[in-house]
């Protein structure tokens, strides 16, 4: 859908970047292919491994956080429908785990998704291939429902969560990071995606409002996402001891709920549209820049 809005003749697959000479005028790109080019703004969405900014910064070093992950796609139709009313998402949390479940495609597919905190080391990465008895295993005596989604799984990938250095590091001059290659955050919060979003969305805002001068539009465009970006990461960062920790018996669950959408509030409810050129409020009406 995103590359539909662009002519198919300005996309350029197989060109893997290996070096970047930043100018007054432009940024130079190499390619492993042999190619070159000159960009006016050189934007790296390259993700959590991104080249450009190990170019940039060097290597930043990620941290394990000691928890992993478990993923796996069911057929929607293999799920019997009950299990996942009335809202077509369930989740379930636990001592040093959580589990969570929803459809996707409509209800052609399910998406079942676990993290547990773990004593063993577990790589990085959305490939592994990991082994369905042991995601079992690790939701001892499960509840019918969560019994009948880990049953149906065949097969799951397995990957550690690494934690990376909170930084302003997001580019400079010419050369601006977006996404992932900014700002890479836990999954906790569910908004690797969504920030990148907002990000793609504000840089466009500051290079229309001034195109004669693409360094200070990346300028501002940083200094309006640092602070809130900051606030979504510290908040995926620490969400999950909240998840982790939860004790049903010495807590009122109805309340439990109410208080996890109100955390969340100022993250969902957030207006890039409008306040665009807008250093954004953070949580509790703090400024962006604490958390």
């Amino acid at each position: 859908m995103l590359a539909s809005g662009v002519d198919s003749g300005r996309i350029h697959l197989d060109h893997r970047a290996i070096e970047i000479s930043e100018r007054p005028s432009g940024v130079e790109l190499r390619f492993a292919n042999g190619a070159s080019c000159v960009a006016e703004l050189l934007i790296a969405a390259d993700g959590v491994h991104s080249v450009v900014r190990r170019m940039l910064y060097g290597d930043d070093n990620p941290a394990y956080t000691g928890q992993m992950v478990w993923r796996a796609l069911l057929p929607g139709k293999s799920v019997p429908a009950d299990v996942l009313e009335p809202s077509g998402h369930i989740q379930w949390l636990g001592s040093g785990r959580h589990f969570y479940a929803y459809y996707l495609r409509g209800r052609d597919v399910v998406n079942i998704v676990t993290q547990q905190d773990t004593d063993q080391w577990v790589e990085e990465g959305w490939s592994i291939a990991g082994d369905p008895a042991a995601m079992r295993d690790s939701f001892p005596n499960p509840e019918p429902r969560l019994q009948t989604l880990l049953s149906a799984v065949t097969q799951c990938s397995k990957w550690g969560l690494f934690l990376r250095p909170v930084t302003d590091n997001w580019g400079r001059d010419r050369t601006q990071l977006i996404g992932d290659a900014a700002h890479a955050m836990l999954p906790n919060a569910g908004q690797g995606a969504a920030q990148a979003f907002e990000d793609a969305y504000i840089l466009a805002r500051w290079i229309a409002a001034i195109p004669g001068d693409l360094a200070a539009a990346a300028r501002n465009f940083r200094r309006i996402r640092i602070p809130r970006v900051h606030a979504v990461q510290h908040r995926s960062s620490a969400i999950v001891r909240a998840k982790h920790d939860y004790a049903p018996q010495s807590r009122n669950t109805e309340r439990a709920k109410v208080d996890a959408v109100d955390a969340m509030a100022w993250i969902w409810g957030y207006d890039a549209v409008n306040a665009w050129d807008q250093v954004p409020m953070g949580p509790v009406g703090s400024s962006g820049d604490r958390t």
